[in-house]
């Protein structure tokens, strides 16, 4: 039988420029139930999403242990070379790199080795 994958989220609050984890079970409790002001405060049953980024965990883990997650900014080694990207959903999975106009340059993030996390994009 096949592992299942943990599915985890944290969110980047935008007006207080603050990582938090999202504890809840379920995603769509939180986004109904909190709004992000210094912290989460019960606002009623709406949706926040222009007061934050939502990210989703990887299901990766860095070479210290640390979860990974959309956004996380990697270094690492890809067929023998050390490369320093952002993590991205792109397509069908998890890559490391960037697809911007026009400009693309991804690798899959399973494909990459010795992996730390040395930030996010959020907090630069």
């Amino acid at each position: 039988m096949a592992e299942i994958r943990e599915i985890k989220f944290r969110a980047w609050l935008k007006k207080t420029k603050k990582m938090v984890l999202i504890e809840q079970p379920d995603i769509i409790h939180f986004l109904r139930k909190y709004r992000f002001d210094d912290g989460l405060i019960d606002s009623g049953d709406h949706f926040c999403k222009d007061e934050y980024f939502l990210m989703q965990y990887t299901g990766y883990i860095d070479r210290k242990g640390e979860y990974i997650y959309e956004g996380d900014i990697i270094i690492g080694l890809y067929e023998g070379k050390i490369i320093q990207h952002p993590v991205i959903w792109w397509k069908s999975g998890w890559y490391v790199g960037y697809d911007e106009g026009g400009r693309r340059n991804v690798f899959s993030l399973a494909a990459v080795s010795d992996i730390d996390v040395i930030g996010n994009i959020y907090q630069v």
